[in-house]
C-alpha cells in the first residue's frame, strides 16, 4: 500500500496509509486513524517503489546494540482485519491534520524510546535550516549538498554517533510529506497500530510465517554471538558428547538437550532415531552428535545416540 510520512520519531517515521478502525461512539460507528510505523531499519533501498528524496535525511540512526525486540506486537493479524478509510486528497498547500490521539508516546511501552525532535529544528531568515544542540543550547546552520550552494538544493543533515558514516542510508533520507509504497510486517489491533516495511519479499506471505521466520533469524543471530560466529558450529559438526535432557516434544519425536562440552554450547534440538523408541524424560543422560543447525528452528542441530545410565 502507499502511504505518506506524516511525523518523524526517533527510530523511524510514522505513515499515513488512509487506513481507519471502527470504533463504536454511542449509537453511531466512527473511524479512527490507524498510523504505520516505519523504523529505519524496514527501510530498504528499493528505487523503483520509494520517491524519498535522494539526499534527504530523516533522523536518527539505529540504536547502538542495533536490536530491537518487536514483543509487543504479539497479535499478528492481516490487512483484512482493518477497514480502509477512503477520504478525498486534500487540496495542495492544505495542511494536513493528524490525529495524535492514537499515539500516546509518553505512556506506550511500543514507543518509549521515540521522541519528538521536530522542535530542534528551526527554518533561518535565509531559508536556511538551523539545528539546535539539546544539552548546549548552540545553532548550527546544516550546509546545503547543491552543487553551486543553491539555497533550493535538498538538505543533509544527520544526528549519527558513528562520524565513519560518509552518505545517509536510505533509511536516513525519509521526511515529512515523502509517499512511500510500504508494505504492512504486523498489525496489533490493542495498540490500532501497523508495522511497516518497504521490503517486497513480504509479499504473497502469511503474517504469521513473517513472524516465525523473523523470530528464527533473531535466534539465528542470537545463537551467533553468543557463540563467536557461526563457523565454530561448522567446526564441530560430527562431534559426539554427552548431554542432558531439558524438555520434550508435546509429539516426543524430538526434545531439547543441554550438551556438556568445554565448547560453551547451548541448548539445542535432539532428534530421535526413528524406530528405536527410546524412552527418554527430563533429566536423563544421553549421548548426542551435533548434526549442525536447525534452520527452521533457529537452533543447535542434535541426534540422540543412545541413553546412558542413570
Amino acid at each position: 500500500i502507499k502511504g505518506k510520512v506524516v511525523r518523524v520519531i526517533r527510530g523511524g517515521v510514522l505513515v499515513d496509509c488512509g487506513v481507519g478502525r471502527k470504533v463504536s461512539s454511542g449509537n453511531s460507528q466512527d473511524m479512527a486513524q490507524v498510523l504505520g510505523y516505519l523504523r529505519f531499519k524496514d527501510a530498504i533501498e528499493n528505487e523503483s517503489t520509494s520517491t524519498v528524496p535522494k539526499n534527504t535525511v530523516g533522523d536518527l540512526d539505529e540504536d547502538d546494540d542495533g536490536e530491537e525486540e518487536e514483543e509487543d506486537w504479539e497479535e499478528i493479524l492481516s490487512i483484512e482485519d482493518l477497514d480502509i478509510s477512503e477520504e478525498e486528497e486534500e487540496e495542495e498547500g492544505d495542511e494536513e491534520e493528524i490525529d495524535m490521539s492514537a499515539f500516546d508516546f509518553d505512556n506506550d511501552p511500543e514507543f518509549a524510546d521515540s521522541e519528538d525532535i521536530t522542535h530542534l529544528f528551526e527554518i533561518g531568515e535565509d531559508g536556511s535550516l538551523i539545528a539546535t544542540d539539546e544539552e548546549t543550547g548552540e545553532s548550527q546552520i546544516l550546509a546545503s549538498t547543491g552543487d553551486d550552494g543553491d539555497e533550493d538544493g535538498p538538505v543533509v543533515f544527520s544526528r549519527s554517533r558513528n562520524s565513519h558514516h560518509a552518505q545517509p542510508s536510505v533509511r536516513k533520507r525519509l521526511t515529512v510529506g515523502d509517499e512511500v509504497e510500504v508494505f504492512v510486517k504486523s498489525v496489533s489491533r490493542q495498540s490500532s497500530r501497523l508495522l511497516l516495511t518497504t521490503s517486497s519479499e513480504l509479499k504473497g506471505k502469511r503474517a504469521i510465517d513473517v513472524k516465525r521466520s523473523t523470530e528464527i533469524e533473531k535466534k539465528l543471530a542470537r545463537l551467533e554471538k553468543q557463540l563467536g560466529g557461526l563457523s565454530r558450529i561448522h567446526e564441530l559438526e560430527g562431534k559426539e558428547m554427552n548431554g542432558v535432557v531439558k524438555a520434550l516434544s508435546n509429539t516426543g519425536d524430538w526434545l531439547y538437550v543441554q550438551p556438556n562440552s568445554d565448547e560453551g554450547l547451548p541448548v539445542g534440538v535432539a532428534t530421535i532415531p526413528e524406530g528405536e523408541g527410546v524412552a527418554l524424560k527430563q533429566g536423563d543422560s544421553v549421548v548426542v552428535r551435533l548434526e549442525g543447525i536447525d534452520q527452521t528452528r533457529g537452533q543447535l542441530s542434535l541426534k540422540v545416540l543412545q541413553k546412558l545410565s542413570p
